[in-house]
């Protein structure tokens, strides 16, 4: 699970269409950052999810590049306006059995973790 950082105040102080913009370049640097076994999808607002073909390390390895390529650069320019932004993730492993709402719980309250961590950073579900 990942959720724009802060993104309310984006929309706030540069009018919806600049945050429609963001989520555009957002879509785009997650989409960037994957292999092509991997899912992106939107499920909206300013939230999204990776679903990796890969082990939890990797995943959480690929998260951590993926955060630090949103943070390092603006993802949106219009004129002298640069709007910087980073990413909360959550991350969580799917196990044998496990329904698809319980990995999505998971991965959100480690997204929550993240959250109260104090944001641009990658957290894992814990047990």
């Amino acid at each position: 699970m990942i959720d724009v950082d802060r993104f309310k105040a984006v929309n706030d102080a540069n009018g919806h269409q600049v945050g429609d913009a963001v989520l555009v370049e957002i879509a785009r640097r997650l989409a960037a950052g994957v292999r092509g076994d991997d899912v992106v999808a939107r499920l909206g607002g300013d939230e999204f999810v990776i679903l990796f073909a890969s082990d939890h390390p990797d995943a959480q390895r690929a998260c951590e590049r993926i955060a630090d390529t949103v943070a390092r650069r603006p993802v949106h320019h219009d004129g002298n306006v640069a709007v910087l932004t980073s990413l909360s993730c959550g991350i969580a492993p799917w196990r044998p059995g496990m329904a698809p709402a319980d990995l999505i719980g998971a991965a959100d309250l480690a997204l929550y973790a993240a959250k109260r961590g104090g944001r641009n950073c990658v957290r894992a579900a814990t047990g």
